[in-house]
């Protein structure tokens, strides 16, 4: 098995479990303005619908522990899940990004 790792702003650590290997990226910045912005967003809608994180993930096809990390603004939502969050959560992408 070849494994090539780029370094860019984060920690690597390379972890098993149940024989395969996963590869976790830990930022070790602090999260930029829009982060927080979709991570404050994300949470404030969530609980106006009254969704759990749970409730939320299935929603919108995501794993829990995804969505507790874009609250806690430690992830980089791609497009893709920024779409899927504004659908589960109804309202329009960009109103995750304001």
């Amino acid at each position: 098995m070849l494994l090539i790792v780029y370094r860019c702003n984060a920690t690597y650590r390379l972890s098993t479990h149940s024989h395969h290997f996963v590869i976790v990226a830990v930022m070790t910045g602090p999260p930029s303005k829009l982060r927080r912005t979709v991570a404050e967003n994300v949470r404030r809608l969530r609980v106006s619908l009254r969704l759990s994180q749970e409730g939320l993930a299935a929603e919108a096809g995501l794993h829990r522990t995804y969505i507790g990390a874009i609250e806690r603004a430690e992830r980089n939502v791609s497009l893709d899940n920024v779409e899927r969050l504004a659908l589960a959560l109804k309202v329009k992408p960009s109103s995750l990004l304001e």
